[in-house]
């Protein structure tokens, strides 16, 4: 859509096929943007819950085809990633790949991770929403309260 591949991925079931798959779909992607959907965190902003089988599994297909952003929910809390890649911060001109993390219900949980480091944004009690816009050369990211005050947000060039 309008020079972004939108992949939306199921954590529940079929792990293994899907990465095959995602590999697959990517290596054809003509799109200069790439935002991938999952509802359970890959990496999570409470500990113990960081799913270290979707690592293994999504991680590697995500940097070989530098997806840019990858969208979560399930933890009932906020948290943005500084760039990642191979499971480790990267500098803010190299590639990588933001994983955000995001609530819009009134349930929340406690922030409680040993992942601090590579955490940009991490926080919890708050409903929120989101609006991506996509340019040529950038994406901007925001996140918003619902009253409108913007809450978080970065921008992405183009690699």
């Amino acid at each position: 859509y309008q020079g972004v591949r939108f992949v939306l991925l199921n954590g529940n079931e079929k792990l293994e096929e899907q990465a095959g798959w995602l590999d697959r779909i990517l290596s054809e992607d003509p799109q200069p943007w790439t935002i991938a959907a999952i509802h359970q965190p890959v990496y999570s902003s409470t500990r113990f819950r960081s799913n270290s089988h979707l690592q293994r599994l999504l991680v590697p297909v995500f940097d070989k085809y530098s997806v840019d952003l990858v969208l979560q929910g399930h933890d009932h809390t906020y948290c943005r990633t500084y760039k990642m890649r191979h499971g480790v911060r990267t500098g803010d001109d190299e590639e990588g790949t933001v994983y955000v993390t995001s609530v819009s219900g009134p349930k929340f949980y406690p922030v409680k991770t040993d992942q601090k480091g590579f955490m940009a944004k991490l926080d919890t009690g708050r409903q929120l929403f989101q609006v991506i816009h996509v340019d040529q050369n950038r994406l901007f990211y925001q996140s918003f309260c619902p009253g409108g005050e913007v809450y978080d947000s970065f921008s992405l060039k183009i690699r």
